[in-house]
């Protein structure tokens, strides 16, 4: 969204400029009118502008004297300068100032047009600059260890392979993990919360014990997971260094290396945290598509434990027999059903994608041994997803069949998964259909109450702002909508209205032309005669005497 000021002590050019930029169907330009430096300087008080176009001379507050305020106030906004003869001078002292360009008020509307386009070309180029890339960059910084610590928490799962870790994840660290080659998975836990923790604390604490396991870890690259208020995964990797010492003095040592590195981050937590943390790692490194089956031996060897402060030493093998093949296929039906969630089984647009992964889950457990429990479990939470989809919209009244969702979870539904996909493939269907039945009856409502308020308000305001509230939307969205249901743009719309009821009007009654045009909403009477001219082939006048003239010779024929 683009704002511009226009600033003129004139009403007949401020006027006539708002009517031109307010013809343009362009949500993203927003118009504001002052008819003083002091009214300019208010609106810039309580609104963001980005271009102020104004007169260089106006009493009071003058356009330099603005120009000085808006320096003064740090406010990023481009300044064009109008100005009704040559003044040298003054242009070089606005230019020197920092105004972006000046024109002659006796040049064309295209002219200043071109211009403000110019200026909006200028901030969309700045807004891409430097300055706004390295803040993203910093704020997608604070964001990949996040971003990382969910993969990795739902490779642990099952529900993301070890492709989902794309290279751009690790642009912050100073080490990239070799996905290659092999990581050593560590399960913690916090024992026992101290009594007195709140909910804030437990947070710190955790990040506390991160720390130390950083410090702790120096020779590892680590990516970290948090799965609860009491549970955490480490996946480490020794660094190139490390790999490199490693190789002279022996595989065994790492093996003893990282339960020892753990009791001494036990012993740290408990002295400086008055806590205590168990750990489960592995007995030794595996690939990064077994992190799943690493997690799962780790999880139930901690379950298993009967004191806090241990160190659980997992064999993969025996934890999880199951063949790699078997692994991954979960691994990729998991995933699969994931996104099944998340392209949103209500929407129209998502109908055809859902059955696509329908379909890529149905031939992979033609091809898989998934055991039928895992299967199952998959296919309840799906259609627990489809619940909330239901819920989150307000219930499930009005969706065609919803009473048919409970069906889903019948116990042959659910030891039968297949059967039930193909019957959730029959809801969606129906749902893709309401929704877009639904979406077009609300985009009817709104075109509807639009064209209403404008009928009603022809010599009103019409902005695309102030449509956009009457029917809570924003403008750019409102615009979309009316041009996707009507097939005219609102701003063309808007016209043809305020030029028919001019015709009617120099029809029917002797009001002055300029009287007309304020009546159906042109502040500039100049402006209304150029727009009717270029819609009709005629002036206001013009049309006026063709009228009466035909008037005079029908009177004279009878």
């Amino acid at each position: 969204m683009y704002r511009l000021l226009l600033v003129d002590d004139e009403y007949r050019i401020v006027d006539g400029l708002y009517e031109v930029f307010s013809a343009f169907d362009d949500p993203e330009l927003q118009v504001h009118k002052a008819y003083s430096g002091e009214e300019a300087i208010a609106i810039l008080s309580g609104t963001r502008i980005d271009i102020v176009l104004s007169d260089i001379r106006m009493p009071g507050l003058s356009g330099l004297e603005l120009q000085d305020e808006i320096v003064r106030r740090r406010q990023e906004c481009k300044i064009i300068f109008l100005t009704g003869y040559d003044e040298s001078e003054l242009v070089r002292k606005a230019v020197r100032e920092g105004a972006i360009n000046y024109i002659l008020k006796s040049e064309e509307d295209t002219v200043i047009i071109d211009a403000v386009k110019k200026a909006i070309a200028g901030i969309r180029e700045e807004r891409r600059s430097k300055k706004f890339l390295e803040t993203a960059k910093l704020q997608l910084s604070l964001a990949l260890p996040v971003l990382r610590g969910e993969h990795l928490k739902k490779m642990c799962e099952g529900s993301r392979t070890v492709q989902s870790l794309t290279a751009d994840m690790f642009d912050d660290m100073a080490e990239r993990p070799d996905l290659s080659k092999p990581v050593i998975p560590v399960l913690g836990k916090v024992d026992a919360w101290r009594p007195n923790d709140s909910s804030a604390d437990r947070l710190l604490l955790l990040g506390a014990i991160e720390n130390i396991g950083e410090e702790c870890f120096k020779d590892f690259i680590i990516l970290k997971a948090v799965f609860d208020d009491r549970s955490f995964v480490w996946a480490l990797q020794p660094t190139a260094r490390a790999r490199e010492a490693n190789e002279k003095s022996g595989p065994a040592s790492m093996q003893l290396y990282v339960p020892s590195i753990l009791e001494t981050v036990q012993q740290i937590v408990s002295e400086i945290l008055q806590m205590t943390v168990s750990f489960a790692t592995i007995r030794e490194p595996i690939p990064w598509s077994r992190l799943q089956a690493g997690y799962a031996g780790m999880h139930k060897a901690m379950a298993r434990k009967l004191d806090g402060e241990l160190i659980v030493v997992v064999d993969v093998e025996e934890a999880h027999d199951r063949d790699e093949q078997s692994l991954q296929s979960e691994q990729q039906i998991r995933t699969l059903f994931g996104r099944l969630l998340e392209e949103g089984g209500l929407q129209p647009e998502g109908v055809e994608e859902c059955f696509r992964i329908i379909g890529e889950i149905q031939q992979l457990l033609a091809v898989s041994n998934l055991d039928r429990s895992l299967y199952s479990e998959m296919y309840v939470s799906f259609v627990s997803g489809l619940l909330f989809q239901l819920n989150t919209r307000g219930g499930s009244g009005g969706a065609p069949g919803a009473d048919r969702v409970w069906r889903l979870l019948d116990s042959d539904y659910i030891f039968h998964p297949e059967a039930g996909l193909e019957e959730a493939k029959k809801l969606l269907a129906g749902w893709g259909e309401w929704r877009k039945a639904e979406r077009m009856e609300a985009s009817s409502r709104i075109v509807a109450t639009v064209n209403r308020y404008i009928e009603e308000h022809l010599s009103d305001d019409l902005s695309l702002t102030v449509l956009s509230k009457k029917v809570f939307l924003n403008p750019a969205y409102l615009s979309r909508v009316y041009k996707a249901r009507t097939g005219q743009n609102l701003i063309d719309h808007i016209n043809d209205r305020r030029i028919a009821k001019g015709k009617e009007l120099l029809d029917g009654t002797l009001m002055k032309v300029a009287d007309i045009a304020r009546s159906v909403g042109f502040d500039s009477p100049a402006y209304f005669t150029r727009l009717y001219k270029k819609m009709t082939g005629l002036t206001p006048q013009e049309y006026r005497d063709a009228v009466i003239g035909n008037q005079v010779k029908n009177e004279q024929g009878s």
